[in-house]
């Protein structure tokens, strides 16, 4: 019986740890995507470029801890 309460408590810490992650993640995304749209909009393509290869990352990693769970 304790094994089991503490595999769902563990699993409960876990769940919290990993949507903290992923709000962070979505933040972080969001902060990325404004930032590429300054630039593009200002005529700033390299940096904007360099913010979407950024951006593009930030996603495989999102899908990677994804496909983890």
């Amino acid at each position: 019986m304790k094994v089991v309460i503490f595999a769902v408590e563990f699993s409960r810490k876990s769940m919290i740890m990993m949507t903290r992650k992923n709000e962070r993640s979505t933040r972080t995304l969001e902060m990325l995507r404004y930032q590429a749209e300054h630039y593009q909009a200002i005529g700033r393509g390299a940096m904007s470029q360099q913010i979407n290869a950024q951006i593009r990352s930030l996603v495989n990693q999102i899908n990677a801890d994804a496909v983890k769970v």
